[in-house]
């Protein structure tokens, strides 16, 4: 799911970050348009602002949801990655800065990292995903003997295909030139608050000095970051006065940082009150109205930021974070929380019958809370598809590790095994599960599952058929000549079980939630079973399988061994057949199948929908291996 799978909403439901910070598939032309916007913007006034701010939650966020539709494609998020190159001893007095050297923030001085270092730094995180580096220096203003090297690291993260951007204080004119004509991007200079505010927070610069330098960078050339603090003991009037001054700037800043206050030890405002989440979001909507072509980004404190919270912003049009588990010199959430605050959400256009189905996915994960099968505690679904334009939920995230390499790289042969067992065990618990107890009894149909799954995958296969996939004529006709009389069992299945689709803890690797729910419905308990075991008969290659690998050597389960696993917490017999394995195989390639359909149609999810669409006849394959009894 960026789906929103893994969100920061995280992507709300099927991950939605987005690698590239330009995709604008589906908004405005930045060249064009977005020009058009910008120099169209009306000057605002702060009343006008004010009556904006104070619309109605459910009013004010729809505007600006759909101010942010005008000029972006609502789902991408920009990740950005920040380095502090010089930290500590600032002679300005700013209250809530731990680097000021007039505060006791404990905080030790350092002098400016080296050229090579920064850039080490700055390539793993393109590595890491990040497409926007940011480099801050703690400086009233930058020294002249040290512009030669930050020019050095702009060209050096222009190299490595980054866009940059720089924080180093109050810059002159002639600093502003020579960092343009390094190549760098952007220039972050906060106005922090609203002009009337300011004095109280800093007195050793003036929000005129502020505005200068912004001049300064605007006049170079180059794009200009902007943007300021919540949480200061300002007035709602402060934070909107402050968006209004970055609005009607003769031209907006191109990207809006906008920061929650980290009450920092030792410093003036290190026993802040904490800013209430409701009207940090409006702060965000309301700078996504006024700006409506700026990236709005949502900066330090989330920290303290609940999951839900997040949402919110991003719904009120941020499209910007922070990566890493520092800023500066405060906290940032940690990347695996990042990557696990989950965000799903449908893949636009048309889909095959049932595909995606997260009004079912949200279902069942939220009756099985509490039960013996660990799932996301889920937060809120929104079938609503004008919010983002197909229905979504945000379920709460889960520390732990997902393998896509069924092989599990990094554990050792005691955690394999520990984790093929969890695997196996889990599984026979969502078995011995009662759907009506859960709620679920309208889940599916209570009988008659592989007739009634065969005639299905059959009728879709056709329906959608663009040619022929070797091979899965004859296997069809294979399936329906053994078809099984129905023997009455039916229970909750998850459709797509495999240790791809659980979280596994660290350092302990039992299962800590499963994930994927959107094929689950009530059918044959083999039916999971056999789609789990396919990846003993797939190579490494193919989903991360296990087939040509030395199993005892990796210390995993042989097929046999998870097979007596889960039918020993079942306390039944082996009742595995060929027919269940053929089927799980069939099913399986006809969602290959599927995937590369709607990758012809241009609304797959998946970056590589297409290539995993040619694997349908690799499936077709292995299982006509099986019946054949040579798999």
């Amino acid at each position: 799911m960026a789906a929103l799978r893994h969100v920061a909403a995280a992507s709300i439901s099927g991950a939605t970050s987005s690698d590239d910070p330009s995709d604008s598939q589906g908004s405005i032309s930045r060249e064009a348009d977005a020009g058009d916007l910008r120099s169209t913007a009306p000057r605002w006034t702060v009343a006008a602002a004010q009556a904006v701010y104070d619309m109605s939650f459910a009013d004010l966020l729809f505007r600006a949801q759909t101010v942010h539709r005008q000029a972006f494609n609502p789902n991408p998020v920009q990740l950005s990655r920040l380095m502090s190159i010089k930290t500590g001893g600032c002679p300005e007095d700013c209250g809530y800065c731990s680097q000021s050297a007039r505060h006791d923030s404990g905080l030790q001085a350092s002098k400016l990292i080296d050229v090579d270092a920064v850039i080490a730094g700055a390539r793993c995180a393109r590595d890491g995903g990040a497409t926007r580096y940011c480099m801050g220096a703690a400086w009233r203003v930058p020294k002249t003997r040290d512009m030669g090297r930050l020019v050095a690291m702009v060209r050096g993260f222009k190299a490595l295909g980054l866009e940059t951007c720089m924080t180093l204080g109050m810059l002159s004119a002639d600093d502003a030139r020579r960092l343009n004509e390094a190549g760098l991007d952007y220039y972050n200079h906060n106005i922090d608050t609203s002009e009337r505010h300011y004095g109280r927070i800093v007195t050793t610069r003036t929000f005129a000095d502020r505005l200068e330098t912004l001049a300064n960078v605007r006049s170079s050339g180059i794009k200009v970051c902007c943007g300021g603090i919540v949480g200061l003991g300002e007035e709602v009037g402060d934070r909107v006065a402050m968006l209004v001054t970055l609005a009607n700037l003769d031209e907006p800043p191109e990207s809006v940082p906008i920061n929650s206050l980290i009450p920092i030890p030792g410093t003036p405002l290190g026993d802040a009150p904490p800013v209430d989440p409701i009207s940090f979001v409006r702060t965000i909507a309301l700078a996504r109205i006024l700006m409506p072509t700026s990236y709005v980004r949502l900066s330090a404190g989330r920290t303290a930021m609940s999951d839900e919270t997040q949402a919110l912003c991003f719904l009120a049009g941020a499209n910007s974070i922070f990566v890493g588990d520092t800023l500066l010199t405060t906290d940032n959430p940690r990347e695996d929380h990042d990557a696990t605050l989950f965000r799903r959400k449908q893949p636009p256009g048309e889909l095959l019958p049932s595909a995606h189905a997260v009004e079912r996915e949200y279902r069942v994960m939220k009756a099985l809370e509490g039960t013996c099968v660990p799932v996301p505690r889920m937060l809120h679904f929104c079938g609503d598809r004008g919010v983002l334009g197909t229905p979504f939920y945000v379920m709460e995230a889960v520390n732990g590790r997902v393998f896509h390499d069924a092989a599990l790289p990094g554990l050792t042969c005691p955690q394999r095994a520990l984790a093929y067992a969890s695997v196996a065990e889990t599984l026979a618990d969502l078995h011995s599960l009662d759907p009506a107890a859960l709620g679920l009894a309208d889940f599916g149909k209570p009988a008659d599952y592989y007739s009634r799954q065969l005639r299905r995958w059959v009728g879709q296969y056709e329906s959608d058929r663009t040619g022929d996939l070797p091979g899965m004529d004859r296997l069809i006709a294979w399936l329906i000549r053994n078809l099984p009389n129905d023997d009455g069992k039916s229970i909750l299945t998850h459709g797509d079980y495999r240790i791809g689709n659980v979280i596994l803890g660290d350092p302990v690797p039992a299962v800590r939630a499963v994930l994927d729910w959107e094929l689950s419905t009530l059918g044959h308990p083999m039916a999971d079973l056999a789609h789990c075991l396919m990846f003993w008969r797939l190579k490494p290659e193919e989903y991360g399988g296990l087939a040509g690998l030395s199993l005892p050597e990796l210390g995993i389960l042989s097929e046999e061994e998870f097979i007596a696993c889960y039918f020993a917490r079942r306390g039944l017999p082996n009742m595995l057949t060929t027919f269940h394995r053929a089927f799980a195989l069939f099913r399986f390639a006809l969602i290959a199948e599927g995937v590369a359909v709607r990758a012809r149609r241009g609304n797959a999810n998946s970056a590589n929908a297409e290539a995993v669409g040619l694997r349908a006849a690799r499936f077709t394959k292995v299982a006509l291996e099986v019946v054949d009894g040579t798999g």
